[in-house]
């Protein structure tokens, strides 16, 4: 979204109509041009073009919550904490993806409030309610200025980021070749 003041200034004449979703839709079915997602998720029959590097996810919390409750420093751990869960359009509550030293968990935590957005989930942490699990990006600068203390670093590596994908099949149209060109990672960041 920080780009896209100056996409706009350089192609005023594209129509950028952005749907947002965290529902695995077909964008051929959807009628969308390309669509953007975590590499991990991405379908075989796309072409996909990286839009950033990786990324990071940072287990939170904020100082007023850790003064009742002592910092998780391994996944067990966290069942002792009301971890502020996210739940997505499909329904799923997504489990917190951990790693250390090639060591993958999945961890189903457990909290009283479930959100459906990242940033409700990064208020709710700031105001003590518990412990978010959030993109890096999100919160760095909430951990930076102490109003969020991030914890278990260890079990949060970065993993692959965001790409853009588009059909094999289609022919590509100006817009759509303006729009990867200016957003790929690397050029214009």
């Amino acid at each position: 979204m920080r780009r896209l003041p100056a996409f706009v200034a350089l192609y005023p004449a594209i129509e950028l109509d952005i749907r947002v979703s965290d529902t695995f839709e077909n964008i051929v079915e959807e009628g969308c041009d390309a669509g953007i997602r975590l590499g991990e998720s991405l379908e075989i029959d796309m072409i996909a073009v990286r839009a950033g590097g990786a990324r990071r996810g940072m287990i939170v919390g904020a100082p007023a919550y850790f003064a009742g409750h002592p910092k998780p420093l391994h996944p067990r751990d966290l069942a002792a904490h009301n971890c502020i869960r996210r739940r997505f359009q499909s329904g799923r509550i997504y489990r917190w993806e951990l790693e250390r030293d090639g060591h993958a968990v999945s961890v189903g935590v457990n909290g009283n409030l479930i959100l459906p957005q990242q940033e409700l989930m990064r208020q709710a942490a700031l105001d003590g309610i518990g412990l978010a699990f959030l993109f890096e990006e999100s919160v760095l600068a909430d951990v930076r200025a102490g109003r969020l203390i991030s914890v278990m670093e260890e079990w949060c590596p970065p993993f692959d980021g965001f790409y853009i994908y588009y059909p094999s099949r289609r022919l590509m149209r100006p817009a759509l070749r303006a729009f990867i060109e200016f957003f790929r990672y690397g050029e214009s960041a």
